[in-house]
């Protein structure tokens, strides 16, 4: 779904993250190596990350997330 979505590179608390945005989704790919996150030590910033490409703060994240690739459906 995202393959073909230009990368938008983001930094947030010192994790970098490439957001791709296709229609109402928004994928937050973590390049930063981090050994072993917690989950929510990464979905904070990813959501910044996506709110600064898209300009949209409100999102549905699904509670399986994986903290290497976090994908969003944008609610705005």
């Amino acid at each position: 779904m995202f393959w073909d979505a230009q990368p938008t590179r983001v930094v947030v608390n010192a994790i970098a993250f490439d957001v791709r945005v296709v229609g109402p989704f928004a994928q937050a790919e973590r390049v930063t190596f981090m050994a072993f996150p917690k989950r929510t030590t990464v979905l904070g910033p990813a959501r910044r990350a996506v709110a600064q490409v898209t300009g949209c703060s409100q999102h549905r994240v699904d509670t399986d997330y994986d903290p290497s690739i976090i994908t969003m459906r944008l609610m705005c």
